[in-house]
């Protein structure tokens, strides 16, 4: 596995992210309501940290395979998209946004697959 495919993968999905919100929702951003910004941003961070403590178990295992690390990434590609896509669903009703999301979460997970 290779740090740079990461990286590449994680700025053009950011990148895909960002162009289809424009298309699809027309906004790059829209605000989500107060009792909604607290369970996103908890529900990330507790993401994030167990991101980043199976990456800390992954390095401290150097004989881990890769197709073992592909499919972490697909793992947490699809729960934080999906965990993504869900609280715009919830909680932006009339709004689109999760279908950006959705098709975030298929086009990182083919890029995943091919480029890892």
């Amino acid at each position: 596995m290779s740090s740079n495919s990461i990286v590449f993968i994680c700025i053009i999905l950011t990148f895909v992210h960002l162009m289809l919100r424009i298309m699809i929702t027309g906004k790059i951003k829209e605000e989500l309501p107060e009792d909604a910004k607290d369970f996103a941003l908890y529900g990330r961070i507790i993401l994030a940290l167990i991101g980043i403590i199976i990456v800390i178990i992954f390095s401290v295992l150097d004989n881990i395979e890769g197709n073992v690390i592909k499919w972490f990434w697909i793992i947490f590609t699809t729960l934080a998209l999906g965990f993504n896509s869900f609280i715009d669903w919830k909680y932006l009703k009339g709004s689109k946004r999760y279908i950006v999301s959705i098709v975030t979460l298929i086009f990182g997970i083919l890029l995943i697959n091919f480029l890892l």
